[in-house]
């Protein structure tokens, strides 16, 4: 779901809150590890017996927007 969401709404040069706006309110969308260049969304568990969720790396420029953004399963 979120895969089509991405292939229809390119995310970069928004903002973090225009990003939550796009995707919903979440409580698990944080700072990474402090890091005020990372926003983390999480989606979830996936659907695998392996327990793995999966977390929507947002990437910022230095001016607060989005450079960049990538799905890592863990």
């Amino acid at each position: 779901m979120v895969n089509d969401f991405l292939q229809e709404h390119n995310l970069v040069g928004l903002t973090p809150a225009e990003v939550m706006d796009l995707l919903g309110a979440s409580d698990s969308a944080n700072r990474a590890d402090d890091d005020d260049d990372t926003v983390v969304y999480d989606l979830g568990a996936l659907r695998r017996m392996d327990y793995k969720s999966e977390k929507l790396f947002i990437y910022l420029n230095e001016r607060g927007y989005v450079k960049s953004y990538e799905i890592v399963t863990r």
